[in-house]
């Protein structure tokens, strides 16, 4: 996604699904190692133009730390993240948003047309 440019210019959309995760399983599921690389690697900003972030299958935790969060981001970055309630039909949703055509097969469960793995095979040279 940093190197194309399709995606640089009209911004990624990244949809995502916590499938209920608990809060300690998401505080340890990345090590602390990596973590902290990561954290050096995009300290103020992620090198990717984000234009949306849907999240499905939040828990509870997770909507109250976003009301918690909230105050503190940025007008921008409040509009960008949007939780989505538990009734929403991910695939309906999604097909809405992208279409099928442009939803990986298999990708959390839905019923898409796109090869799973199109993406990362031309960066894969």
């Amino acid at each position: 996604v940093i190197f194309d440019k399709q995606a640089q210019n009209n911004g990624a959309m990244i949809v995502e699904d916590m499938g209920m995760i608990g809060f300690w399983k998401m505080a340890t599921l990345v090590p602390a190692e990596i973590s902290a690389k990561m954290d050096r690697l995009t300290i103020g900003i992620l090198p990717v133009r984000m234009k949306q972030i849907y999240i499905f299958g939040a828990a509870r935790w997770m909507s109250l730390l976003m009301t918690i969060l909230k105050p503190f981001m940025s007008k921008k970055m409040r509009k960008r993240m949007v939780l989505l309630p538990r009734k929403t039909d991910m695939q309906t949703f999604c097909d809405d948003l992208v279409t099928r055509a442009n939803i990986p097969k298999d990708f959390c469960g839905l019923q898409g047309e796109s090869p799973r793995d199109e993406h990362f095979v031309k960066w894969k040279k």
